[in-house]
């Protein structure tokens, strides 16, 4: 499912130039459940940016399902991780204005991979798998923080993405809650097949994931 060779990413500071990540060699398998560990300013956050085809690599490439990522147009690029790739971040990120569902099936809308009552049928649906059918009618401001983070799930899901990564995703959230949006991540995983990448400092959570992966000072150590 991911192929990262040679991945690096430098940036210019006012102190002069950063490099974030030193050529990170990778592999994860479809339907694996991988979690990416190290402290903060470690890089694995940009990591996972050059992943998900988010922040372009200073060097090296990403292969997703066999493509060739970075070697895509800008257009090319952007819609192919609008199919391919999901994103869970560490905030919900919920455009206020619009109700759950309406958050949910906008992947699609952007993506046009669907009509309107098509994306609002499978809204409703993945809203009812993250036991927010009820919600669907509900303001982001109507929404408790896990309930939020769920709605962000259900639409990273939207357009059935084969690879779904969460940085950081439980960090704001208290530890009940925390554990059930971890649940829900594992179950996507396993019930769906979806591989799933994890980036998080908590190595309780990273724990429970079939590989974990350490980065510090920007590079893989065992």
């Amino acid at each position: 499912m991911l192929a990262c060779r040679g991945l690096t990413k430098h940036y210019a500071t006012d102190r002069g130039p950063v490099t974030a990540v030193r050529g990170v060699d990778l592999d994860i398998g479809s339907g694996d459940y991988a979690a990416i560990v190290g402290r903060s300013g470690s890089g694995k956050s940009s990591l996972m940016s050059m992943i998900g085809g988010l922040s372009r690599p200073s060097a090296g490439t990403v292969r997703i399902a066999g493509t060739d990522l970075w070697g895509l147009s800008e257009a090319k690029a952007a819609a192919f991780r609008s199919t391919h790739v999901g994103f869970v971040f560490q905030f919900a990120s919920l455009l206020p204005n619009l109700r759950a569902l309406d958050n949910v099936a906008l992947p699609a809308r952007l993506a046009g991979t669907m009509s309107r009552r098509a994306s609002e049928e499978r809204a409703a649906q993945l809203l009812a798998d993250m036991g927010l059918d009820s919600h669907a009618e509900a303001f982001p401001f109507e929404l408790s923080s896990g309930e939020q983070r769920r709605v962000a799930i259900a639409r990273a899901l939207m357009n059935e993405p084969g690879l779904l990564l969460a940085d950081e995703p439980t960090s704001d959230l208290d530890e009940q809650t925390e554990r059930e949006v971890m649940a829900l991540l594992r179950d996507i995983n396993r019930a769906r097949g979806t591989t799933l990448v994890l980036v998080t400092h908590n190595l309780t959570l990273a724990a429970e994931a079939g590989r974990i992966i350490h980065i510090a000072d920007g590079a893989v150590v065992a």
